[in-house]
């Protein structure tokens, strides 16, 4: 079974592959045992590159293009439900995703999909990134497993804006699954090219931090107080034996 649903982590999943700089909370993240991410690059296709407080990274070359793809692994210390939350809150990125400046949902295909798009600020003299892509979300039917992916897409009704550049995700495919112990395991892997003139070497050094940096800020926001969970994660967690249920009734 395979439900299409999307919450913001279509920003998330772009963003959490953009974000800049931030310091990892001291064990905030654990380590976990590899868990496949259904369409994923195979495990033996990843160089593994270091971990971190926790976090595994991981490399990989993307045939016809001098950019790598990077992929993090790691465990957030809350559980699943409240981790999506955070993911879901558009107006929320700002706080905990660096150099955001703006994220807008431009239209909702169906109920479990969107269309967003997304600025980017960008240090001088460097012009600033923007994104369109198109993301959904699904589920294995168990409860317990999300997955979500997002790519780049052309709109008609989303101009190019003068002075910003129009970057690509050629994908950015992750994996959230509940653990026994209540926390949420994560797996991500991203390939994006921010596009202008910014050398590949300086692109890819920049770009391997990323699985780091944004599990960090992710971790910073989930211990939040005034975290709600969102309407739709309840029933997308339920398990599919109670949603055939519920659809009979």
């Amino acid at each position: 079974m395979h439900l299409r649903l999307f919450p913001s982590f279509g920003n998330c999943i772009v963003i959490l592959t953009l974000a800049a700089c931030g310091a990892v909370l001291p064990s905030a993240i654990e380590a976990h045992e590899s868990i496949p991410i259904s369409g994923a690059i195979p495990d033996d296709e990843w160089e593994r590159l270091d971990q971190f407080d926790g976090i595994t990274i991981f490399q990989r070359k993307v045939p016809g293009s001098s950019l790598m793809a990077f992929k993090g692994e790691g465990v957030i210390r809350a559980p699943l439900d409240r981790v999506m939350s955070v993911i879901m809150d558009a107006p929320r990125r700002i706080e905990w995703m660096t150099r955001v400046r703006s994220a807008v949902v431009v239209k909702e295909p169906s109920k479990f999909e969107r269309v967003e798009y997304v600025h980017m600020g960008t240090p001088w003299p460097l012009q600033d990134r923007d994104f369109i892509y198109h993301a959904t979300l699904g589920t294995d039917g168990t409860g317990k497993v999300i997955t979500f992916k997002a790519h780049s897409v052309e709109d008609a009704t989303i101009p190019e804006v003068h002075g910003r550049v129009r970057a690509e995700v050629t994908f950015s495919d992750f994996l959230l699954k509940s653990t026994p112990e209540g926390e949420t395991w994560v797996a991500a892997q991203v390939h994006v090219d921010p596009k202008g003139i910014i050398p590949a070497f300086i692109v890819n050094m920049v770009q391997r931090k990323f699985p780091r940096t944004s599990l960090a800020g992710l971790m910073r926001q989930v211990v939040k107080p005034d975290v709600t969970i969102h309407p739709l994660i309840a029933d997308l967690l339920k398990p599919a034996a109670a949603l055939q249920k519920a659809a009979i009734e």
